[in-house]
This record gives structure tokens, C-alpha cells and sequence, in this order.
């Protein structure tokens, strides 16, 4: 008996010292999902209406406070995910003591004392447990689900199919631009006694009109990639509401025994989050992307 708690606190002086590197290992999150991607804005039909969604700060265009917000709120999801499920008693000891004062603490311990913690690590670590067959069913599901989703992105290839989008109108603006530096050259010479130079009007309602077609594009683009991110955010949706009900039928892993079966839960649900913001990030960039051309035409219309 004495030989087997002996190996167990070996084990957990190991774990512990690991414990100590480990760097944004993510825990159960009892929040249903879903309630962060209804917090996700769709994608604006034109450039107007996405500049209504941002705020502009020297020039520079950023997204408004809501999705700013948003993104805030799922960074801190990601801090607060940083301790592994099941082992906050061992976050708390890692905050008080070094690897080395952990082994000077269970020098000191009565085999009594030693024998407790030793139990109390195996049942944190799920040693020995064995999933019963709702558990197995469940693990089964996650490990489904999972699945479904790798194969969901290499169906859709949302990043591929984006980047051509942004190519093929990064493409079509270098083209307006070089159509009204073009324009430009019917403006008439106007002469002020030695001094000759185009009528600065006429280059300025040249300009504003090709900036005008560039919102036209930027409405365009926000419809291809407004297109494609709808897809991908109806498949987020889908995978996420069927994840949320695999959650809540396991209590958020209360339910689940053994550190090892949560460590797939946790798998799937850190999976789920990342999908979430990335969803965030690409509507925010759509947004960003057109919102620019609104603003590059306000200092425009600004200039003397």
C-alpha cells in the first residue's frame, strides 16, 4: 500500500513541475456557445452601412465598441480556460509554492496526510476510472463531432476562397485607380501668369468619382464574401447548437468521471470557441475592409 501511494505522489510531483510550464491549457466552459455567435453581427450589405458599424480615430478605421467588445469577451473566455479541468486545487498550490516547495511539503506530511493527497490526485487525474456506457456514448459523440467539423473545413475552405475574394477586388481597385489617374488628364490647364497647372475642380470631381466606384466594388466584394461567410457561419451555428446540447446534457462535464474524459469534452469545446472567433474575426475584417473606402472618400471630400 505504502509502495503505491509512494508512486502516486512520484506521479504528482512529475504533473506538478509540468503544471508549472504549462502555458494556455484550457479548461470546461459552463457557458452555452451559442450565446456568443448571436453577439456576432452578419455581414453589411454595402460599404455604407459597414462604416456605420466602426469608429474612426485619426484616419485609422476600427471596428465599433460592440464588436470590439465581443472580441474582449471571448479573450477573456480564452484566460479564464487557462487552468486544466478538475485541477484548480492544483492551480492554487502552484501559486503558493515552486515545484521544490511542493516536494518539501509532502516531505513534512504525516503518512496519513500523504495517503489523502495521494487520493485525492488519482480521483483529480481520473486514474482507474473506467466510463460507464452513457459516458462511452457521450465520449463516442464528441469524438463525432469533432470529426464532422475537420471535415466541414476542408469542404467549405472558407480562407482559401476568401483570399481570392480580397485578390480578385484588390485587382479590380488598382484598376479603377489607374482609370481615374487616366480621367485626370482630360482636366483643362488653367494659367495664372508664369505659373500653368490642371484645374484642381475638375481633378477633384474626377477623383470623388472613382472613389465612388470604389465603394461600388467594396459593395460587391461585401456580397462574395458576405456570401461565403454566411455559409461558413451556418455551419458554426450547426456544429455549435449540437455541441451546447452534447454540454448541457453532461452538466459542463460535471457529470463526466475522469480527468482523461473531460480532456475531450474540453477538446471539443476549446475547438467550438476557436471556430467562433474566427467567425468574428472575418466578419470584422469584411466590415473593416469596405467601412475604409467610405472614410477615404470623406477626406476627400474634407481636402480645400
Amino acid at each position: 500500500m505504502q509502495l503505491k501511494i509512494k508512486k502516486i505522489l512520484l506521479v504528482a510531483c512529475a504533473f506538478f513541475v509540468g503544471l508549472c510550464s504549462i502555458q494556455g491549457y484550457a479548461t470546461i466552459l459552463n457557458v452555452p456557445l451559442m450565446s456568443y455567435i448571436a453577439k456576432i453581427p452578419s455581414v453589411p450589405k454595402t460599404a455604407g452601412d459597414a462604416f456605420k458599424k466602426c469608429v474612426v480615430v485619426s484616419g485609422v478605421v476600427s471596428p465599433g465598441p460592440s464588436i470590439a467588445a465581443l472580441q474582449q469577451e471571448l479573450e477573456r473566455l480564452a484566460k479564464e480556460s487557462a487552468v486544466p479541468y478538475g485541477m484548480e486545487d492544483m492551480a492554487a498550490m502552484k501559486n503558493k509554492h515552486s515545484a521544490e516547495g511542493m516536494e518539501s511539503k509532502l516531505a513534512g506530511m504525516s503518512m496519513e496526510q500523504k495517503m489523502a493527497f495521494a487520493m485525492k490526485f488519482q480521483q483529480q487525474m481520473g486514474y482507474g476510472q473506467a466510463a460507464d456506457q452513457n459516458q462511452a456514448e457521450f465520449i463516442s459523440q464528441c469524438v463525432k463531432l469533432t470529426n464532422e467539423i475537420i471535415e466541414n473545413d476542408k469542404e467549405l475552405k472558407i480562407d482559401e476562397r476568401l483570399s481570392s475574394v480580397r485578390m480578385k477586388y484588390d485587382s479590380l481597385h488598382g484598376k479603377i485607380d489607374n482609370e481615374t489617374e487616366e480621367s485626370e488628364k482630360s482636366c483643362p490647364i488653367l494659367s495664372s501668369g508664369e505659373m500653368s497647372a490642371p484645374d484642381q475642380a475638375c481633378i477633384k470631381r474626377k477623383r470623388l468619382a472613382g472613389m465612388d466606384t470604389h465603394i461600388r466594388a467594396a459593395d460587391a466584394e461585401l456580397a462574395e464574401s458576405g456570401a461565403i461567410i454566411a455559409e461558413y457561419a451556418g455551419t458554426v451555428k450547426k456544429n455549435t447548437a449540437k455541441a451546447d446540447s452534447l454540454f448541457a446534457r453532461v452538466k459542463y462535464g460535471e457529470s463526466i468521471n475522469g480527468t482523461p474524459y473531460k480532456e475531450q469534452f474540453r477538446n471539443l469545446q476549446t475547438m467550438m470557441l476557436a471556430k467562433i472567433t474566427v467567425l468574428n474575426s472575418y466578419t470584422s475584417q469584411a466590415i473593416k475592409n469596405a467601412a475604409e473606402w467610405i472614410e477615404r472618400k470623406n477626406a476627400m471630400l474634407s481636402e480645400r
